[in-house]
C-alpha cells in the first residue's frame, strides 16, 4: 500500500527538487572538505552581524 502510494511521488518535480538539492550539498560539502586540508587556519577573524543577543557572546 504504502509503495502504490510512493511511486507517483518519485516522478514529480519536487522530487527532483530535492534530489538535486541533495547531491549539490554533498558536492559542496566534498569542496569544502578539499579546501580545508590545504589551507593554513587563521590568524584572527570576525564576526559580522552581531545583533543584541550575539552582541554579548561576541565580546566575551
Amino acid at each position: 500500500m504504502e509503495t502504490e502510494a510512493f511511486i507517483p511521488l518519485t516522478g514529480a518535480p519536487a522530487a527532483y527538487a530535492l534530489i538535486r538539492v541533495f547531491l549539490n550539498d554533498q558536492y559542496v560539502k566534498n569542496l569544502a572538505k578539499q579546501g580545508s586540508q590545504s589551507t593554513e587556519a587563521p590568524i584572527k577573524a570576525a564576526v559580522g552581524g552581531a545583533d543584541i543577543i550575539g552582541g554579548g557572546i561576541t565580546y566575551q
